[in-house]
């Protein structure tokens, strides 16, 4: 990931092609979020910043060279810029599009002071951290009416830069599959972080990061993903009425399933997406996201 660059000096300050414009996608007081498209090769220096920021790589290819280390870009790369520090970026041939992510300040106070995390350039690429980042670009939609779908990954994000992560997924410990295994067991039951815990056999903060840094998400998305997918094969296969697969399914109702069919169809690989439109009605003109990409490849 990050390779250390021939000198120190391969920061030049001579190269004149200005940045493009980036497009501005969406803001708060803690997150903005812009599109920056290159449409050609190009070399430029990129100047100081005076707010941190991730970049993600969502089309070409892109590589930037620090004074003590260079990262090159692949699809879907995501990296953790610094305040105050210049490089050299290389934008491939066709071009390249970047999301940019800056982080307000309020997001930053009591963490970037002191940790050594905040002051160098972080590689994410390769686990679920770039993943979650990504999946900001896919949620802008709904951030108007909701900031959190924003905010609240990017702070995960930053939170797991604080406690010292890096972005690779983590080996499992071995009580995790006693966990997933009562979770496929038993998803359409009132599932409580202590009994969780208790099956784990470690304290429920314990459970909820470590489950959340391996698998990339939370617990509670995996049970609603397992439900809606047995809902809908459910009503495809028997014919039952919606509210009847809801209770049994463990849905409050009717509305919550459709609500949650609407809310994770986007989110699902293609072959489940494809068993929810051809199940039912709930999730009409729901939008078609790229595949999650294969971040180990």
């Amino acid at each position: 990931m990050d390779t250390p660059i021939a000198a120190p000096d391969a920061v030049t300050t001579d190269l004149t092609l200005a940045i493009p414009e980036p497009e501005p996608l969406w803001g708060s007081a803690l997150v903005a979020l812009a599109l920056e498209r290159h449409q050609a090769a190009t070399t430029f220096h990129r100047p100081e910043a005076d707010t941190a920021s991730f970049t993600v790589l969502l089309r070409g290819r892109y590589r930037e060279a620090f004074p003590l280390q260079s990262v090159d870009y692949r699809a879907f790369s995501a990296v953790f810029h610094p305040t105050g520090l210049a490089c050299r970026a290389d934008v491939g041939h066709g071009g390249a599009d970047l999301l940019r992510i800056d982080l307000g300040d309020g997001l930053l106070d009591g963490v970037s002071r002191v940790r050594q995390s905040f002051r160098q350039v972080r590689d994410l690429s390769g686990g679920p951290l770039a993943w979650t980042l990504l999946s900001l670009y896919g949620d802008l939609a709904h951030a108007t009416a909701c900031p959190l779908v924003v905010e609240e990954p990017t702070a995960e994000v930053v939170g797991a830069l604080a406690r010292g992560r890096r972005g690779a997924v983590l080996r499992e410990p071995r009580w995790m599959d006693r966990i997933s295994e009562l979770i496929r067991h038993e998803f359409h039951r009132p599932l409580t972080l202590s009994r969780l815990a208790e099956v784990a056999g470690v304290s429920p903060v314990h459970l909820t990061q470590t489950y959340r840094r391996v698998y990339g998400h939370s617990m509670r998305d995996r049970v609603q993903r397992l439900r809606v997918v047995a809902a809908c094969r459910l009503m495809r296969t028997t014919g039952r009425p919606a509210a009847d697969v809801a209770a049994d399914t463990g849905f409050a109702d009717e509305a919550h399933l459709a609500a949650e069919c609407r809310r994770l169809a986007a989110r699902l690989p293609a072959e489940t997406q494809r068993v929810i439109r051809a199940s039912t009605s709930l999730v009409r003109q729901t939008p078609r996201l790229p595949a999650r990409p294969d971040t180990h490849a």
